[in-house]
């Protein structure tokens, strides 16, 4: 299949071939992309509008935490308790970023920030920092367009830039994108010199700069969002502002008493107030986040004081467990739970976004979007040879623990196994101290957000300009020398390093760039690298998750049904992910897929049940934990939209025109939700809303080629041949290897009567398509109608040749003149 193709239906027997109707059995699945750290987040939504009256000073809106709404936040004693007994800890945390991650304004710290007061200018807009009436205050545009002032309630971040966070209406928080340069003692926009107007998702109004949704959870500690869908409001509550030392080590208060009593505090084992577990902790997950299939395992990890002699009131991880909950906000993923707690799994609360066919990560595992460092770590030969966050990071400080080449020399002068001997001297051809001859340098460059934040990729990859050249990857070399071109520092490396640059992570990377522009050739070696062992699981669930454009081809489903019982869970979950267009066309992708309903990870479970559809029963415990996921998501236009699937799936269509109509309100500029819901309303049986939709699309995004395929679907199922012909044109011009779109451009210009048109389409089709027996089935039928029955018999016999019993070909080679 091609590159942009969204799978269809196939025809049925004695059908003549016609254009494709828009696909009524499946539609993608968008996911919510949460991250933590910072509020730069990608998302695809706006808030609901709020504004005050001319001149209305700003009010206070309670947000603060509701004593019903708390959970088990009875089980947390807070920072302060601990610096009784661990005052070296608590004094190299408190100074850290995590300690300093979310605070309550304090003029010591930020009165530069306000006085003397100072405008700044970004884009058409203009915000002014001041302080009025005893209140630090920042006056932006709100969503009238009309500057107001806003009082800045509580900071996140803290080095290099502070965000201020202002209340909003319905419990909300929101973050601005004026931010503050502690060093510089000055004001920017986050944005650079985007210009975001109210409005848009991305405005400080939007939801995509909502504290209660995209901040809290990593900036504070064990923060539930409490969000009332039925009235579109939180009542977010936390243990404790900031990342405390309860957010990593789980809740201490049992600990914390026990000691001031003086003794052990001996519990029985599995206490989850001792243990930092989460309520809704089942077993079976097994005792590391990356383990394979998740065998089962006690429910408890905490460790046995009787045996072992230790206090059971403290939980003892193990690395993988603390490198989970180090990967719970330092990762680019989608939250399935609003869950998880030290201890847990990674993958039974988070979808992880990793290398796929979109523009998130490079081909060769660098960071490209605001990714943060999980992904990138785990795609590592790093993280394959046993290193965890531990082994660089100090747990409390969060600094490295050795200085320069110091910290990566202790394990690369031979003390370590797995670790090749590097002579910093002979290795860099860079000078003794100079910037080239720094380790990270090269294998840990930095790229900037946010304007200010410069971030260490910890993907550990290896320069490679060559990379470069052909698909524009980054290289560390270009990224200092940038005076110098690609093909200079192809030539510096291979003088240095010779035939070492012929590496197997540059034939992996090129034929990712290869699998992203669906180059017909690139499945075999995606199955190659899906099912090399060699490879790590996150490179073997990327390429599976490339290999989804050619699910239906006769040697990538089987291979992908292989991966359903793949040893680890990202694996399987992107297998299921990229069969899941498959579900209804094949009866042992469905039976491998029910299998995975009982997986022992949430993640494998939910996605399961996503492209199950309504053959995953609504009550059976995947359905269930689908639908709280769906409800935890909900307070986000994206949500909306999965719930309109879901309930379209299951027949409601009220409530799934409901939430559908609530996405498109919350978030009227995004052309991929625009773009789902034309596939809704078609759905739902409205064709007119559906062609509505994928104009907006359209325009939205012009240089989509899969928006304007989708629009001339549209535009063909309520008759409106003229628009659907220029859209299907429109569609190859942008992506001339769009096997469907030219396949249904040849229908559609058979049926306006132009045969030589209609041939060259399907022929073209064919060249980017050579596994898809409908496309030579329709050349010959149309070869027939022309009377060149030798032509015509060929084409139906390539059409048997690719699916043999194919009952149309065969009909029609039966029907033929000799």
């Amino acid at each position: 299949m091609s590159s942009s193709s969204r799978k269809s239906r196939r025809l049925q027997p004695s059908e003549p071939p016609r254009p494709e109707k828009r696909a009524k059995s499946k539609v993608r699945w968008i996911a919510i992309i949460s991250v933590g750290v910072s509020i730069a987040i990608i998302v695809l939504l706006i808030q609901r509008p709020w504004k005050r009256a001319k001149n209305e000073k700003p009010t206070a809106v309670d947000s603060g935490p509701q004593p019903a709404l708390i959970a088990d936040h009875h089980n947390y004693a807070g920072s302060e308790s601990c610096k009784e007994c661990h005052r070296a800890e608590y004094d190299r945390w408190a100074a850290s970023h995590h300690g300093m991650a979310e605070r309550k304004i304090d003029p010591a710290i930020d009165k530069p920030a306000f006085d003397p007061p100072r405008t700044f200018h970004h884009g058409t807009q203009s915000t002014t920092a001041r302080i009025a009436d005893g209140h630090y205050e920042l006056v932006a545009n709100d969503l009238s367009g009309k500057a107001s002032p806003h009082i800045a309630r509580r900071v996140i971040g803290v080095d290099p830039l502070r965000q201020f966070l202002v209340d909003a209406p319905g419990g909300r928080l929101q973050a601005t994108e004026a931010a503050y340069d502690p060093a510089r003692n000055e004001w920017f926009d986050v944005y650079g010199n985007e210009d975001r107007q109210a409005g848009e998702w991305g405005h400080w109004t939007g939801r995509g700069m909502n504290w209660n949704s995209m901040c809290a959870a990593c900036h504070n500690t064990r923060v539930r969002k409490n969000y009332d869908e039925e009235n579109d409001t939180y009542q977010t509550a936390m243990a404790e502002m900031s990342v405390g030392c309860e957010a990593c080590h789980g809740p201490m208060k049992a600990h914390v008493e026990a000691r001031r009593r003086g003794d052990a505090g001996t519990r029985e084992r599995g206490n989850s107030a001792t243990r930092g577990l989460g309520d809704g902790e089942i077993e079976g997950h097994g005792d590391r986040g990356t383990r394979g299939r998740g065998e089962k395992q006690p429910a408890t990890r905490a460790y046995d004081a009787a045996a072992a002699g230790h206090d059971a009131t403290v939980a003892h991880f193990t690395r993988d467990q603390i490198t989970d909950t180090c990967a719970s906000c330092h990762s680019r993923r989608g939250d399935i739970t609003g869950d998880f707690v030290p201890g847990a799994s990674f993958f039974d609360h988070y979808s992880l976004a990793g290398v796929d066919e979109t523009e998130n990560f490079y081909p060769d595992g660098q960071i490209h979007e605001e990714d943060y460092e999980f992904s990138a770590f785990l795609g590592s030969k790093m993280y394959s040879a046993g290193v965890r966050c531990i082994d660089c990071h100090d747990v409390h400080s969060g600094k490295t623990l050795l200085a320069g080449n110091a910290l990566c020399m202790k394990c690369h002068i031979g003390a370590f196994p797995k670790a090749p001997v590097i002579n910093p001297l002979t290795h860099t051809f860079h000078a003794p101290a100079s910037a080239g001859s720094q380790c990270v340098s090269c294998h840990m460059p930095q790229t900037k957000y946010m304007q200010r934040h410069g971030r260490h990729d910890h993907g550990f990859t290896i320069p490679d300009p060559l990379l470069t050249k052909q698909f524009g990857v980054p290289n560390a070399c270009n990224r200092c020398h940038a005076d110098k071109d690609a093909q200079w520092a192809i030539a510096a490396t291979d003088k240095w390093y010779g035939a070492k640059m012929k590496r197997p992570t540059h034939d992996r990377a090129f034929a990712i760039a290869s699998g992203r522009k669906g180059e017909e050739l690139v499945p075999v070696t995606l199955m190659t690298l899906a099912e090399d062992a060699t490879q790590s699981f996150y490179w073997r669930a990327g390429c599976i998750r490339l290999l989804g454009r050619w699910a239906g081809n006769k040697n990538v489903t089987p291979m992908l049904i292989g991966q359903l019982k793949a040893d680890h869970p990202m694996v399987r979950e992107s297998a299921a992910t990229a069969l899941g267009p498959m579900v209804d066309h094949d009866p042992h992708v469905r039976e491998a897929m029910e299998m995975l309903l009982r997986d022992p990870f949430r993640n494998v479970r939910i996605a399961a049940a996503r492209a199950l559809g309504a053959r995953t029963d609504p009550d059976s415990k995947a359905g269930l934990e689908l639908l709280a996921c769906l409800k935890y998501q909900a307070d986000q236009p994206a949500g909306q939209l999965q719930r309109a699937i879901f309930d379209t799936t299951y027949r409601d269509n009220a409530s799934a025109l409901s939430h559908l109509e609530r996405a498109l309100a919350w978030d009227k500029r995004s052309p991929d939700i625009r773009d789902e819901a034309a596939v809704l309303y078609g759905m739902l049986g409205k064709p007119q809303e559906a062609l509505a939709q994928s104009e907006v699309a359209c325009r939205l995004d012009p240089g989509n080629a899969q928006y304007a395929f989708a629009r001339g679907l549209a535009a063909a199922e309520v008759g409106n041949n003229a628009e659907a012909l220029e859209a299907m044109e429109k569609a190859v011009q942008l992506d001339p290897g769009f096997s469907r779109a030219w396949y249904n451009l040849g229908l559609m210009q058979q049926n306006a009567g132009k045969p030589d048109a209609a041939m060259t389409a399907f022929k073209n089709a064919e060249a980017a398509d050579a596994d898809d027996a409908q496309i030579p089935y329709a050349e010959a039928v149309l070869l027939s109608q022309l009377g060149r029955n030798a032509e015509a018999r060929k084409a139906a016999e390539r059409a048997l040749a690719k699916a043999p019993g194919y009952p149309e070909a065969t009909e029609l080679l039966r029907n033929l003149p000799p």
